[in-house]
């Protein structure tokens, strides 16, 4: 086990990788997807406020299912 100078203990993780290293190996090489996606919903929020373009609320009210949809399809899709 690898301790840290606070006296801490760490368990090695899967592979016998630190959590630092371990985490670091998880998300090489992957796109920033979540964080894409929240500035962009952020950005076409504002813009609704700001009446430049059409309210969000109606479209999303008729159209979350297929969004859910979309969503779900693809997580499954990158699992395969």
């Amino acid at each position: 086990m690898d301790t840290t100078s606070a006296g801490a203990c760490r368990a090695p993780w899967p592979g016998g990788l630190r959590y630092d290293a371990w985490m670091t190996k998880i998300t090489r090489g992957r796109a920033p997807v979540a964080a894409i996606i929240l500035i962009v919903l952020g950005t076409l929020f504002l813009l609704a406020n700001l009446g430049l373009i059409p309210r969000l609320g109606p479209l999303i009210a008729q159209w979350w299912p297929l969004i859910l949809i979309v969503v779900g399809a693809s997580l499954l899709w990158r699992r395969s």
